[in-house]
């Protein structure tokens, strides 16, 4: 082979190699660009939390760690409120797993202790609108969840409960108590009433404030759309009021006739897999991040305040007060 044909195939040889360089390149783009899960950046998330038995953090978990699936199953925007210097905590102390028949139960205790409390708060304005949306024009919006509590020391519990198919376990349920080994529950929700005046629903204008304590908290497998959390509260009473034998008797009756609250369905699959990671006595569990998360911000303005109005129609409008 002459030098000058030498040449001349080295040329072509080096401009097929930068070919297909250019090309596999080009491929490995296309594909990270197609992927999700490239040049995404990390995924975000919420806290991790400690559920190991025999853990060395005897701390346990902040209380807002512990809580911070309110915000995730709440479908109202949410904001976490935690007082200066607080000490609250929440431990994993035992997790014990029963089969019988192709069905499994684990039941894991945890001990709630610290000074301070800790404060979800709900949206009024998407509060008052997503209850307006289950009654005529004109009538009363009762019962509206103002906000979530965790004030107190106590012992509580989470129960999961599933089935076993083909050797794989599927958790079904997953129920929270707080008020175990005859603790008072140290979970309250602040609940108001609404009038229509004028055609309008103004959160200024709520009476009936109420204090109920939650004793208990349950989630259910659920394929719809618009999964329920079932409740059970201990007492219900006017707010500043004293807990004795009537709020507990009308928290007897009003559990008869409470409906299931509607949950993200997110929610209530976090709880779920909540759920499966104490039954697999995982060590930890990540929660997703909260989408109805609230970052706090500066208090409002007055002029600021939102008034929700219902037309005759059914159609729901916003507009700010006069």
């Amino acid at each position: 082979m002459g030098a000058d044909n030498l040449v001349m195939f080295t040329r072509n040889l080096l401009s097929i190699c930068l070919i297909m360089v250019l090309v596999l390149a080009c491929r490995v783009m296309a594909d990270n660009e197609d992927s999700p899960t490239q040049n995404k950046g990390p995924l975000e998330t919420g806290p991790t939390i400690c559920i190991d038995v025999e853990s060395d953090n005897p701390l346990g978990n902040p209380v807002e760690a512990f809580m911070y699936f309110v915000p995730i199953v709440s479908p109202i925007p949410v904001e976490s409120i935690v007082d200066e210097d607080n000490q609250q905590r929440v431990r994993i102390t035992s997790c014990n797993t029963s089969i019988k028949r192709g069905k499994f139960t684990t039941v894991c205790n945890f001990q709630m202790w610290g000074s301070g409390h800790h404060k979800n708060i709900f949206d009024t304005k998407k509060t008052i609108l997503s209850g307006l949306k289950e009654i005529k024009h004109g009538k009363t919006l009762a019962n509206m969840i103002e906000y979530i509590k965790f004030e107190g020391l106590g012992q509580g519990s989470m129960k999961v409960k599933g089935k076993i198919v083909k050797g794989v376990k599927k958790v079904t349920s997953v129920e929270i108590k707080f008020n175990e080994a005859q603790n008072k529950s140290p979970i309250t929700i602040g609940l108001y009433s609404v009038e229509c005046k004028k055609g309008k629903y103004l959160f200024e204008n709520r009476f009936d404030q109420q204090v109920a304590r939650v004793n208990t908290l349950k989630f259910k497998a659920d394929n719809s759309t618009e999964p329920r959390m079932e409740i059970e509260i201990a007492s219900l009473g006017s707010t500043g009021s004293k807990e004795g034998f009537y709020s507990k008797f009308k928290a007897k009756i009003a559990n008869l006739f409470i409906k299931p609250l509607l949950i993200t369905k997110q929610g209530n699959q976090v709880m779920l897999q909540f759920g499966e990671a104490l039954n697999n006595q995982h060590a930890t569990y990540t929660f997703p991040k909260a989408k109805n998360l609230i970052v706090a911000e500066k208090p409002k303005k007055q002029e600021d305040t939102i008034v929700a109005t219902a037309t005759e129609d059914q159609e729901i409008k916003v507009a700010k007060a006069d």
